[in-house]
């Protein structure tokens, strides 16, 4: 549920900013954001979310 969050809230980030630089502007806040309340497996979570699905989110 949580996975779900994230990638809907990083898909959201994408489709409001469309592009890569203010794309990664809330991204970090969201790093930063799981980092404080999950602990550091979530930060390399999102960071493999970053760079394995932004070729996806391209495509969208």
């Amino acid at each position: 549920m949580i996975t779900l969050m994230i990638i809907l809230m990083i898909w959201l980030c994408w489709k409001i900013f469309k592009g890569i630089f203010s794309f990664i502007i809330p991204l970090i806040l969201i790093v930063i954001g799981l980092k404080l309340f999950f602990g550091l497996w979530w930060l390399w979570l999102v960071l493999f979310l970053l760079l394995g699905g932004h070729r996806y989110f391209q495509g969208v």
